[in-house]
């Protein structure tokens, strides 16, 4: 869309240390605001593994969740090699609206703003800012983009 191209090694250069370096702080806020209303399980070690045993087969829905899933991957690995070969690109979801006239804060507000983590959302958000736009800056000094 805007002349750039990013593959999944791409990607993930830049958005690997963000969510390492949010995972204790966006943690801490969870645990602020959503108080944990208990401290030790109920059930063993043991128990947990047995009731994992005993878990019926995946049905239909969560098999096709899962090859869904699998094929999404799949296919962002893969993307440069499909685009060579086949010349198309695969879209991400907000340049997709873009493209057909919808504006990208109808696909991504409604899902920020009717959650019940709405509040600790803005927090998390404001925090997750700093440290995802300290990562971009400093791998992008470490790889020569800046």
């Amino acid at each position: 869309m805007a002349g750039i191209e990013v593959d999944f090694l791409d990607w993930m250069k830049f958005f690997v240390p963000a969510p390492a370096l949010l995972l204790f702080p966006v943690w801490g806020f969870l645990l602020m605001f959503f108080k944990p209303e208990m401290k030790h399980l109920k059930k063993t070690k043991q128990e947990l593994k047995q009731e994992y045993v005993n878990l019926p087969a995946m049905n239909r829905e969560e098999i096709i969740t899962l090859v869904i899933f699998l094929m999404t991957v799949i296919l962002w690995m893969c993307s440069p090699f499909i685009s060579r070969i086949t010349g198309l690109t695969i879209p991400i979801m907000i340049a997709l609206a873009q493209n057909i006239g919808i504006a990208p804060l109808t696909i991504a507000m409604p899902a920020t703003l009717t959650t019940s983590m709405a509040v600790a959302g803005v927090f998390v958000t404001l925090i997750a800012s700093v440290i995802v736009s300290l990562v971009i800056f400093g791998v992008g000094n470490l790889t020569g983009l800046y």
